[in-house]
């Protein structure tokens, strides 16, 4: 009976603090494995009082910390289409726990050793294989992997022109929006002079729905690229989609003291002007 009461709670608290310690160094695969131990140590019906207070307590905090890890964070974003989500846990659910962390440790193990044999290419490969592969299993429909291999693409070769626009360019096109929006927001802050992302982040907070951020993004090209007709024609489609007739009206007349035979500029500032043109 002592051992049912204090040796268990004491060693699944000791699984706990090697979970959270995993996680600091950012060792993630050995912070699920000792986390799972921990959980599927702890029984609470054999536990009382206090002990299982604290043990609970200290369970449910160690998987609040994994659910804010990026690498898990991330996993959990993509299985659930792009929303945030977090892992849940509550005294007595621990065996639906325990079935979570075997798939998300299963998968991301899955994941490091397919990361892992590109890492193994020379450093003049390893570019090229992170991204037919990442695009390949995208297109396979192994999503999460394919997503993984970008995001290593992106964290090694960031640092290089067009390469953060490649990946968000590629998510965006697959609709996995909320992770290109990511990628692209990363490439217009590193690379401003990239017009290429500028285009691809509009497009993504369009379909998003993200209308102001769309619009500043528009206003921003319009002062680094110039007033080039085509961006205006762009920024009145998004007013007309948004709704905003007199911000349409305006670009409108931009437009048509540019290119006054323009077909598109003219239908713009009709809808703008409240009249439908036959």
């Amino acid at each position: 009976m002592t051992n049912d009461l204090f040796t268990a709670p004491a060693m699944v608290t000791q699984n706990i603090a090697r979970a959270r310690g995993f996680l600091k160094r950012n060792e993630v695969l050995r912070a699920l494995e000792a986390l799972l131990v921990a959980v599927e140590m702890f029984q609470p019906k054999k536990i009382i009082g206090k002990a299982r207070y604290e043990t609970e307590i200290h369970l449910r905090e160690c998987v609040d910390d994994l659910s804010r890890h990026p690498t898990v964070h991330n996993f959990l974003k993509a299985v659930s289409k792009g929303k945030a989500t977090t892992i849940r846990y509550s005294l007595g659910e621990e065996e639906a726990l325990s079935n979570m962390l075997r798939v998300i440790l299963k998968v991301l193990k899955d994941q490091e050793e397919e990361i892992s044999l590109i890492a193994g290419d020379t450093a003049e490969m390893r570019r090229d294989n992170y991204w037919e592969k990442g695009t390949a299993c995208l297109a396979e429909g192994q999503a999460p992997k394919g997503r993984a291999i970008l995001r290593r693409l992106g964290e090694e070769y960031g640092h290089e022109p067009g390469v953060l626009t490649r990946i968000g360019g590629v998510l965006l096109e697959h609709k996995y929006l909320f992770e290109a929006v990511e990628f692209l927001e990363e490439a217009v802050e590193k690379f401003p002079k990239d017009s290429l992302a500028y285009s691809c982040l509009v497009k993504a907070y369009t379909e998003l729905r993200e209308w102001d951020k769309a619009e500043s993004l528009y206003v921003t090209a319009l002062k680094r690229f110039g007033q080039h007709p085509n961006t205006l024609l762009n920024l009145g489609n998004l007013y007309r989609a948004w709704g905003k007739r007199d911000k349409a009206y305006d670009v409108a007349i931009r437009l048509l003291r540019a290119l006054p035979d323009s077909e598109e500029a003219q239908d713009l500032y009709a809808w703008a002007d409240g009249r439908k043109r036959k």
